[in-house]
């Protein structure tokens, strides 16, 4: 595998590491770091001539706030009763990406071809991204005239400042980037990269990670390979060239761990249930982002995050009056295995994508990728216990991933794994 990520110049500058100001005089202050931190200028230098990817036009849509309401995600009330609501983008998530990436490479080595990745994680994607060449990338699209105006004109004069030390900067005219932490930003950051997807088929990309993946045979290995190491880090998991995930596990759950540890030293200041949703929040979420990618670590490295939660369940039983019933938290296991089935129904039930690929074909054909594949893998596991469902309950044919979901809940807690 191997690994070309670089890493973004923020902390360097603060360091002090490098620190030159266009003048070429050292930055020392605070105020003067703070200056030289937003520096980021769009290039001068007309904007391209792209050919026309469609001759369709949009230059206006309209809006309606039955359509808005329809994407809404209703967010848990606060301590205020206030329910937040949140613009909900589309269901593509890094731990599609993650799964869909580890099942490819489980059924390579039966193959008898070796695997390749190449992990870019680009430094200040959406902080560089050139105006000019953006608005010329929609026009390639077919977005024209007011639509097109619209756009440009939300870049413009657009203004921030930073603070180090508590010492602020100058205002800066932004004339470079898309806006972070807004539902338009990744779409436009999609648009003005996609021209590496079109013409390597072989990458896949989640915002601003992209990663090659490809086979060859083993005897080429010497050719194919430019440099190698044996792990990468892919969307904040490591993933090492055995597909075990051992070292991943282990660090997860020495930070689980230590997460855990901050949260007791408040624990006189909390009842029982302040402690479980702190733990739920703080410490089990992060053992439970994307974990459907490493099933193939081997059971003594998942025990090592089972440790972590009976700690805290510990805590809780300790915490809770005597009068009242303790909080049992559902083992890890269980919430991976109803995580896969839903991930599997959203596959056969919803047509759900980037995942179709993953779908089993009609139960008279060869089971996909169950023979070869590792049997720790998420399609041998889940295609199992999803044809187990299939055959003995009728949970499968459920409306909703809502309603399949509390029933395979409710299902598991009484029969348990199958």
């Amino acid at each position: 595998m191997c690994d070309t990520s670089s890493e973004a110049p923020w902390e360097d500058i603060l360091t002090g590491t490098v620190d030159r100001q266009p003048d070429g005089s050292v930055a020392t202050s605070s105020s003067e770091k703070a200056e030289l931190l937003m520096r980021v200028h769009d290039p001068d230098r007309p904007s391209p001539s792209l050919p026309l990817v469609t001759h369709s036009k949009l230059s206006s849509f309209v809006i309606t706030e039955a359509e808005v309401r329809q994407h809404l995600v209703h967010k848990a009330k606060g301590h205020d009763k206030v329910s937040p609501h949140t613009l909900h983008r589309s269901q593509r998530w890094a731990p599609d990406l993650l799964l869909h990436l580890t099942t490819i490479w489980h059924q390579v080595p039966d193959t008898r071809k070796d695997t390749f990745v190449v992990a870019f994680d680009i430094a200040g994607a959406y902080d560089n991204v050139w105006h000019k060449g953006l608005a010329s990338k929609l026009k390639s699209f077919g977005i024209d005239g007011n639509l097109l105006m619209l756009h440009e004109d939300s870049l413009q004069e657009r203004t921030l400042r930073v603070v180090v030390n508590g010492l602020t900067s100058g205002e800066f005219l932004i004339q470079a980037s898309v806006p972070q932490g807004s539902v338009i930003g990744p779409l436009l950051w999609n648009v003005y990269f996609n021209d590496i997807l079109k013409l390597i088929p072989e990458a896949y990309a989640f915002a601003d990670d992209c990663t090659l993946t490809f086979t060859c045979d083993t005897q080429n290995r010497a050719d194919a390979a430019v440099s190698t190491s044996k792990d990468i880090n892919i969307l904040g998991e490591q993933i090492d060239n055995h597909l075990t995930f051992t070292s991943h596990v282990k660090e997860l759950a020495k930070y689980t761990a230590r997460k855990l540890a901050c949260i007791r030293r408040i624990a006189p200041l909390l009842d029982s249930k302040g402690y479980a949703v702190l733990y739920n929040s703080q410490v089990r979420s992060l053992m439970e982002y994307s974990p459907l990618a490493w099933l193939s670590c081997p059971p003594t490295h998942l025990a090592l995050l089972d440790t972590v939660q009976n700690r805290a369940q510990q805590l809780v039983e300790r915490k809770t009056p005597v009068n009242e019933p303790p909080t049992h938290f559902q083992s890890l296991q269980h919430r991976r295995d109803v995580a896969g089935l839903c991930v599997f129904y959203k596959i056969h039930k919803q047509n759900s994508s980037p995942l179709t690929s993953l779908r089993l074909p009609p139960a008279d054909a060869p089971t996909y990728g169950t023979r070869n594949a590792s049997n720790s893998s998420f399609l041998s596991r889940y295609s199992r216990m999803w044809n187990i469902l299939a055959q003995q309950t009728n949970l499968i044919y459920l409306d909703t991933l809502q309603l399949f979901k509390t029933a395979v809940n409710a299902d598991y807690n009484m029969n348990g794994a199958k």
